[in-house]
């Protein structure tokens, strides 16, 4: 789930420069000035972090990732329409969904491997969570390469969409494993917590 969540907004970070000067080829500023893009994205990316962990404790984490993931494989979808229309407002707010997705996934993560394993070794089980998001870097190199085949990264957000809605049916077959205290009817303190906030 990690690495699906990851590999849409490192596509669009490894790209973004490029998207601007491509649909703002008539507005000489922005096309010149593309780091723009790339800034704006930082600052929604943060924002997607502290957005996103404030609506998944009302949601619930699951559905805060498929919200997320959904709203951000229809984005990746029209992308390609955007860029061809050169409409840059536009392009930025599908660019700035994409990132906040990919900053949101950053925040349910750490919760989600707290929450299917605990605390008690919540740093090392992240660790491992975590190599899920350096493995995402793998649609920023696939995507250069479809680019260079077709001249074009339309089937590189197509596929990226269609690995966001895998994440979504994913995330809702994936449950959280029993532990040997829940197996035996005895609640540990961290599911008494969990308990209560329900």
């Amino acid at each position: 789930m990690f690495t699906i969540s990851t590999q849409s907004g490192l596509l669009i970070i490894a790209n973004a420069a490029g998207l601007l000067k491509k649909a703002a080829a008539d507005v000489p500023f922005l096309a010149a000035n593309a780091w723009i893009l790339v800034s704006f994205g930082g600052l929604v990316n943060a924002s997607g972090r502290v957005g996103t962990g404030f609506y998944s404790d009302k949601i619930g984490r699951v559905n805060a990732y498929c919200l997320n993931c959904a709203i951000s494989a229809g984005c990746l979808f029209i992308l390609p329409f955007v860029i061809a229309e050169q409409n840059v407002i536009l392009l930025f707010l599908v660019v700035g969904v994409a990132y906040w997705q990919y900053g949101g996934g950053l925040s349910l993560m750490p919760s989600f491997t707290a929450d299917f394993y605990g605390s008690k070794y919540l740093g090392f089980n992240y660790g491992l969570v975590f190599l899920g998001w350096g493995m995402g870097f793998f649609m920023t190199s696939l995507g250069g390469t479809i680019e260079d085949l077709t001249g074009s990264l339309r089937w590189a957000f197509y596929m990226s969409a269609g690995l966001l809605m895998v994440g979504v049916v994913l995330a809702y077959l994936t449950k959280r494993p029993k532990h040997s205290e829940e197996k035996v009817g005895v609640m540990s303190p961290q599911m008494v917590t969990e308990k209560a906030g329900d």
